[in-house]
């Protein structure tokens, strides 16, 4: 997010076009925004992927870090695998824009969200008070 509340979304790299419900053998990624499939490496929708990728990036721009850490690649794929989700308690993250954070951080497949239940969530249907991330632009 630049100082000027612009989204600028960047890191098209590993970006693939796939058909619908079609898996991919594809596996790579930026760490910290891999899903527990990727890091598998078991064939997977890029779509179910992408809203994993979702969910970390609207959790980190909501509480300003990171849901999943470790101290190296290797224990932050653990993490990532193995860890529950848990949110900083201090930081008082509004209920309905963590049930959609859950959502998406799914890590059972077949109960993470899809693009129509994120889109559709009351959450972006109304105003919200979103604690201010003046905090989180200059970091």
């Amino acid at each position: 997010m630049m100082k000027t509340n612009v989204v600028k979304l960047i890191d098209f790299g590993f970006a693939i076009c796939m058909p619908q419900n079609q898996k991919t053998n594809v596996y790579c990624g930026t760490p910290h925004y891999m899903s527990p499939e990727i890091i598998a490496k078991v064939p997977h929708h890029p779509s179910s992927s992408d809203i994993w990728s979702l969910g970390i990036l609207l959790s980190k721009m909501i509480t300003g870090e990171y849901p999943f850490k470790g101290q190296n690649d290797k224990d932050l794929y653990r993490q990532i695998q193995c860890q529950k989700l848990r949110t900083n308690q201090d930081k008082k993250i509004n209920e309905n824009i963590m049930r959609v954070i859950n959502g998406c951080l799914e890590k059972n497949i077949q109960s993470r969200w899809n693009i129509d239940q994120i889109i559709n969530d009351p959450v972006f249907h109304k105003d919200l008070l979103i604690p201010s991330a003046k905090g989180f632009l200059n970091q």
